[in-house]
């Protein structure tokens, strides 16, 4: 599968991007971290090609792409996700499962933020969102956090050494033969541009804002739920493993997978992530198949006994749509849930924040991957006697008896929270 090497004007700089694959297919974005660029996916892309359209752009400051001084140009993860946006835009990606590694995994996070909408599904390599991912590694990086100063700022200058970004790509490798010499040379040539050495010094100081960030990237993964890869060089230096089993904290369904290998870990093992990466997403970028017919034609029995149940405000019906073991998730309260005991308890606890509801409207039914999903809107009164309003999505997993295996409930948070606190204060 052959890999373009291309470039795009976004806010006047030139950024460098490699593409592979069927424009038609299934979007991967690939966002590398330091100190390296694209080229630390040359292993990956084109295996990924066979069955995606992958993009891999060279971040401002970086690789190929444009590194105007640091007096013209902000050099921020908040910048530097806004470029990746535009970037995004430029080329004609609405939609795609994001690939994060190291620096890429603020940004990729950042992005998905701005737009959960866009993102399609999330593989973390070495990319991490949890303060016990953070090894001693980071204690001359947090030092300068905490005390910005002339004297910790030259402290880190060591990093940015031959040796330093050589040690990066070694540590933890079991056999160095498998990793190509140019991979590190090239970053050290990168590394040494004049005025390089400054634009890495600023961002070391503002990963702080990323670390600020993590209870929102975890609020993220609770909410939205994206389907949720993490492949990890179990023998990071900088980001432990125990990075990559939090995601399963708020998202229980995120697949962790370990390997005994370091920070740069397709280096060593890109034959076995690809085939990882492209078993997960055959199985989570099913493309969704939008019917056009009404909702009552295409539910299922069980889906439209679900919605008539809450209709009513019948527990008994409603947890009669779901198998004895079924599961429910949703970013509210202390779910995911299991079991019909847990699925009452929930079903009553709704009903202690809202008396009852006055109108349920299903207002768009459609198949998403394994699942039947659900856009609705209900209306209702709190026990105050309180109008309430709020949508959501709901996707439904069946088993082969036809009942509910699992649901995952998106509510629209905002506006459900606005409605929970009026609810509460009444």
């Amino acid at each position: 599968m052959p890999v373009l090497n291309r470039s795009v004007a976004v806010d006047g700089l030139s950024i460098f991007y490699r593409e592979a694959g069927d424009p038609a297919a299934p979007v991967v974005l690939l966002l590398h971290g330091f100190p390296t660029s694209s080229h630390m996916f040359r292993g990956l892309i084109p295996r990924l090609a066979e069955d995606c359209h992958v993009v891999a752009p060279d971040l401002p400051g970086f690789g190929f792409s444009d590194a105007p001084p640091r007096d013209a140009f902000a050099y921020t993860f908040q910048q530097l996700t806004h470029i990746v946006d535009r970037f995004s835009e430029a080329i004609g990606l609405d939609r795609f499962a994001l690939y994060v590694f190291d620096y890429g995994a603020p940004i990729g996070l950042r992005l998905a933020l701005l737009h959960p909408e866009r993102v399609t599904a999330l593989i973390s390599q070495n990319g991490n969102a949890y303060e016990e991912g953070l090894s001693d590694g980071w204690n001359p990086i947090q030092t300068y956090w905490s005390e910005p100063t002339p004297r910790n700022r030259a402290a880190l200058r060591d990093f940015l050494t031959a040796d330093s970004v050589r040690s990066q790509y070694l540590y933890g490798v079991a056999d160095p033969q498998l990793v190509g010499p140019e991979s590190f040379a090239l970053d050290q040539l990168f590394l040494d541009r004049p005025g390089n050495a400054e634009i890495q010094l600023d961002l070391f100081l503002d990963y702080a804002s990323n670390v600020q960030l993590y209870p929102a990237f975890q609020a993220y993964f609770r909410t939205h739920r994206p389907p949720t890869l993490a492949v990890w060089g179990e023998r990071d230096p900088f980001f432990l493993p125990a990075g990559a089993e939090a995601f399963r904290r708020d998202n229980p369904a995120a697949e962790v997978h370990l390997f005994p290998t370091g920070h740069f870990a397709l280096e060593t093992h890109a034959p076995e992530i690809a085939r990882l990466i492209r078993g997960f997403l055959a199985r989570v970028l099913t493309p969704d198949i939008r019917t056009g017919q009404a909702p009552a034609a295409i539910a299922p029995a069980a889906i439209a006994r679900f919605y008539a149940a809450l209709r009513a405000n019948d527990g008994e019906a409603w947890l009669a749509t779901f198998a004895p073991d079924a599961t429910s998730s949703d970013p509210v309260g202390t779910l995911p849930v299991t079991g019909h005991s847990s699925l009452r308890q929930f079903f009553d606890g709704l009903l202690a924040k809202f008396a009852r509801f006055d109108g349920l409207t299903e207002d768009e039914v459609f198949v998403a991957g394994p699942g039947v999903a659900v856009r609705w809107t209900a209306t209702g009164k709190s026990h105050a006697g309180q109008p309430v309003t709020f949508s959501g999505i709901d996707i439904f997993e069946l088993n082969a008896a036809g009942t509910i295996q699992t649901l995952h409930a998106y509510f629209d948070l905002p506006a459900l929270g606005a409605q929970l606190a009026l609810a509460s204060a009444a």
